[in-house]
């Protein structure tokens, strides 16, 4: 009798005609069949047994095709052409799926599309139903959890003023709850609104394919918003009589969704496995609370897994990496570098994987130490963005350790054609007097208090944390009441603690303690290196100390004419 696995190869090299679809497949089937010797071509010989066997093979791609989503967003904008929009769509897939859906550093780079497993339908739509194909640009991938995720935005001119775009397929994961095949939805309505007489935009997200979630432990997960209008946004679960949600449809039980705050609590104490989640974002006019400008699908994957490592051990992102909720301004043609710096939660554990949500283009170097320290770990992005991606865009990264833990999730803004607050100088520096009260930080432009926290440190010579002052609470930070003049653009601090004679000492400043007046704030960037803003406290008693007190009191004047408080006649 012919080995059967051996059949099977022979039928794919028999049927090499057969549709692209099956092809492309082939290779992950037979890993999972045989690595058993190829015999000559038998189909001619046997061809019922070759058409059992290749039916046997269509339902194991079947079955592979069953697990290859990880989820998605559609979010769209209207241009200035009549009934005219740019959808924008985020899909992620499973990455060893295929060669179609393979990803890496070079597929990044290259931005060729690639995963197009399907179309994007529309009701009342000229094109017949169908006005894209769901091929991305991939954009992120992780190794540890086997995804890729990817982005593409196009033009479509809609025929009414309201519709509706969605992709269907199946199926998902093999889930402890509901599963099989996927409906996203998103309305749009292209009516002129009647508190600004203007088209609206739909709300826009950033979400990671998968959240994993310690078992024994207590999770909340944010799910990131943003809104071109500042309009109300509330999260709600997708409904089946809507045609939202497919086989997911309320399939996360025991989770508690906070629709006002678009943040999911949930307990795991119950089974370990994977749950679908199918969001529907929605925003709403001050006019109308209960009606939807427009409403957004948003899916993803969530894995709960058992450890039994402490819920406290999970990895974090340490400063100066961006706090969750920043906004960072890059200018019109130019080139943003910055790095994520993550520490695992206890000694022994070292960082594995930092994933990232990225806008497409954006690059991530591999992961490397942090300085000396086993236990922290780096990546580099960079990220020059084109002329048409002026705006506002999500990023978002978490960073997976040995252990299997996974930091919280942080997203940012990046704010692209908004130039962020830059420092151009701080005083005191050098030598100063142990009386000194106040230190000034002068910016190229207008700014304000930031609403999140964000420290000025003070430290010794040899990295002893001294004091650290919150900007964003309290009143020892002193912002311009009056920002219509450069001269004004000065941040002064007033100390809280007594300067220590023959001293040396350092000023770190976090990024964000001045945030910008245009679109969410770009914030001001870091002043971290140690070498930067230094100063030597001089011993008050030596009969060489009055140049310098002279230098002092002359810094301070200036200071206090430019900030308008004295003025000289």
């Amino acid at each position: 009798m012919i080995n059967k696995y051996k059949l099977l190869r022979n039928a794919f090299r028999c049927l090499s005609s057969a549709e692209n679809h099956i092809e492309q497949r082939k290779q992950t089937i037979m890993v999972h069949l045989s690595y058993a010797m190829m015999s000559p071509c038998c189909c001619l010989r046997r061809i019922t047994s070759c058409i059992t066997w290749m039916l046997f093979i269509i339902t194991a791609i079947k079955f592979v095709e069953g697990s290859h989503f990880r989820g998605g967003i559609f979010m769209w904008k209207p241009t200035a052409n009549e009934n005219e929009v740019i959808i924008t769509f985020r899909l992620a897939w499973r990455r060893s799926y295929s060669a179609a859906t393979w990803c890496n550093k070079t597929t990044v780079a290259e931005g060729n599309v690639i995963a197009n497993f399907g179309s994007i339908s529309c009701s009342d739509c000229s094109s017949g139903g169908t006005i894209s194909n769901v091929g991305i640009v991939c954009t992120d991938f992780s190794v540890q959890e086997d995804w890729i995720q990817g982005e593409r935005s196009f033009n479509y001119t809609f025929q009414n003023k309201i519709a509706q775009i969605g992709f269907s397929g199946g199926g998902w994961i093999s889930l402890l709850s509901g599963g099989g095949r996927w409906d996203m939805r998103t309305t749009v309505d292209l009516n002129r609104r009647r508190d600004t007489g203007q088209i609206n935009s739909s709300p826009v997200s950033a979400m990671p394919p998968i959240i994993r979630l310690q078992h024994g432990c207590d999770h909340n997960i944010t799910i990131p918003v943003y809104d071109k209008q500042n309009d109300t946004v509330r999260c709600r679960w997708a409904e089946s009589s809507k045609g939202e949600c497919g086989g997911v449809c309320n399939s996360f039980p025991n989770a508690f969704l906070d629709e006002k705050r678009c943040t999911i609590s949930y307990i795991a104490n119950n089974q370990t496995g994977w749950f679908a989640v199918a969001i529907q974002i929605e925003d709403f006019s001050p006019l109308n609370s209960t009606h939807p400008l427009s409403s957004v699908s948003l899916q993803f994957l969530v894995n709960v897994f058992a450890s039994t490592v402490s819920c406290q051990d999970k990895p974090k992102f340490i400063l100066p990496t961006r706090l969750d909720g920043a906004c960072v301004g890059i200018p019109a043609s130019s080139t943003w570098t910055e790095q994520l710096i993550t520490r695992s939660g206890t000694d022994g554990v070292n960082i594995k994987e930092i994933t990232t949500v990225s806008p497409p283009g954006l690059m991530t170097t591999e992961i490397q130490k942090y300085e000396s320290s086993n236990r922290e770990s780096y990546v580099n992005t960079t990220w020059t963005p084109l002329p048409s991606q002026t705006g506002e865009h999500a990023f978002c990264f978490t960073a997976s350790d040995s252990d299997s833990l996974v930091s919280e999730k942080t997203c940012i803004r990046l704010l692209v054609g908004v130039e962020p607050p830059q420092i151009l100088s701080y005083t005191p520096v050098g030598d100063i007097l142990p009386t000194q009260k106040y230190f000034y930080v002068h910016f190229n432009m207008q700014f304000v208090k930031p609403s999140q926290r964000a420290f000025v440190y003070f430290y010794k010579k040899n990295h002893d944390l001294v004091s650290k002052l919150d900007v964003s609470q309290s009143d020892q930070a002193i912002y311009p009441l009056y920002a219509a003049s450069s001269q004004n653009w000065v941040l002064k601090i007033a100390k809280n603690f007594e300067l220590e004679e023959k001293e040396y000492y350092y000023i770190r400043l976090d990024p964000g303690v001045a945030k910008g007046v245009i679109g969410c704030g770009a914030e001001s960037a870091a002043l971290w290196d140690p070498n930067d803003w230094t100063f030597r406290v001089s011993n008050f008693s030596t009969t060489d100390e009055a140049p310098r007190l002279t230098v002092g009191i002359t810094l301070s004047l200036s200071v206090i004419i430019s900030t308008g408080i004295l003025t000289l006649g």
